[in-house]
């Protein structure tokens, strides 16, 4: 995320990429797993969710993430401070939605 954070041009241009649907990037389908299965493992780590109860809540957390991502990246010279800390609450109502 700090990636973006410090390049939001960067954003844009991950944005523009995967809503566009003409690259099949394996690049850009092993990051979504990655993301994915970190924040599974992260879940399971610090909760006593079942395996398809922590893979459901990953799975909602990175579209949530790639949401929150797109939608700032958006507005030109947005606060950095407000992408963190909109996932920080996105986050938090995903993962207190399904303890």
């Amino acid at each position: 995320m700090t990636i973006f954070i410090d390049r939001q041009d960067l954003a844009r241009a991950y944005a523009s990429i995967l809503v566009s649907g003409t690259h099949s990037s394996t690049l850009f389908t092993s990051l979504a797993a990655t993301l994915v299965e970190e924040i599974r493992v992260v879940i399971l780590g610090s909760s006593n969710a079942t395996e398809e109860r922590a893979s459901a809540t990953a799975n909602a957390a990175y579209f949530a993430y790639v949401g929150t991502l797109f939608s700032w990246s958006a507005r030109p010279g947005a606060d950095p401070a407000e992408l963190t800390d909109t996932l920080r609450d996105t986050f938090t109502a995903i993962c207190e939605a399904t303890s």
